[in-house]
């Protein structure tokens, strides 16, 4: 059996805050192991804490956090650190916080937080030493008590050097499912671990789902979460070479779906995180999941992904 976990990121940019809350308590039905907040591709400014709460409440065990709140861009540390406390305490041994800086691979810094500020990995650095050394009861920055289990925070890498950066200070690295970059990124936290002397942690790997019953649903789905979207609908037409080895699984085949995923846990992640961007049908595509596509990438250990697969 695999020991593979799978969590379903919640997309804001695909539906709305009351619906997603519905989806969160559809994935604990299907199986799913964890539900995290996704501020989406072109979202900077951390999760809704609020939402998570709610969650929380709605929910009974699976785990809770974020995808990449992007701290640097305009959330305090302490701020960060006192709301995933709070959620500990609500839901004990629950909790998780992904935190990035807010770069995009190939695109620098987005634009962030108030004035337009731009982070980046000397922030987020500086970020994630404050918010462990609060969560762990550091009485030097803060005064308030720490959570009796501290949630694991695991750093967003998108190059080596923010790797490296996971391998050093956190609890784990999340990376998206480039089959090429992925890898790369994979080894860099994991020799890193080596250098600092500690036991490699939690490697969480990302994708984005669309699934509907109608193909061209489920294409067009991909296509608004990509922003493509033109007046005369998709421009793909007919999925392109490049989209199977990009971070979407697109279609009504549940299949797809399976090998695909069954493809990015072989990069060597021990948490696949697939992102529900089926706006068209979201509820149905959760129930497809967990009917059709989680007990199969269960049954049995991802295969290594090999080029052409």
């Amino acid at each position: 059996m695999s020991s593979t976990r799978y969590i379903m990121a919640a997309a804001h940019e695909a539906s709305p805050p009351g619906a997603l809350l519905e989806q969160a308590a559809a994935a604990e039905r299907a199986g799913f192991d964890a539900v995290c907040w996704d501020d989406g591709p072109r979202e900077a400014h951390g999760p809704s804490w609020p939402w998570l709460g709610a969650a929380g409440a709605l929910t009974v065990s699976v785990d809770l956090g974020t995808t990449v709140t992007a701290d640097p861009a305009g959330q305090h540390p302490d701020l960060v650190a006192r709301s995933m406390a709070t959620m500990e305490a609500m839901f004990p041994g629950r909790t998780f916080l992904g935190l990035g800086s807010g770069r995009t691979p190939g695109h620098g810094a987005p634009e962030g937080g108030p004035g337009g500020h731009r982070p980046g990995r000397g922030m987020l650095e500086d970020a994630l030493e404050i918010i462990v050394g609060l969560l762990d009861g550091d009485s030097t920055r803060s005064d308030g008590p720490a959570p009796s289990r501290r949630p694991p925070v695991y750093v967003s890498a998108v190059d080596a050097d923010e790797a490296r950066l996971a391998g050093r200070r956190a609890d784990g690295m999340w990376t998206g499912a480039d089959p090429e970059r992925a890898p790369e990124l994979i080894a860099a936290y994991r020799e890193a671990c080596g250098h600092a002397g500690r036991t490699p942690g939690e490697v969480i790997v990302q994708a984005a789902f669309a699934w509907s019953a109608d193909e061209a649903s489920a294409y067009l789905d991909a296509d608004r979460w990509c922003g493509h979207t033109s007046a005369a609908g998709s421009p793909w037409g007919a999925p392109p070479v490049d989209l199977a080895r990009s971070c979407l699984i697109v279609g009504p085949d549940p299949e797809r779906h399976v090998e695909r995923i069954r493809q990015i846990a072989g990069l060597g992640a021990d948490s696949v995180v697939l992102t529900n961007i089926s706006a068209s049908d979201p509820l149905g595509a959760i129930e497809t999941y967990g009917r059709h596509v989680l007990p199969l990438v269960r049954a049995e250990d991802a295969r290594p992904w090999e080029p052409g697969g």
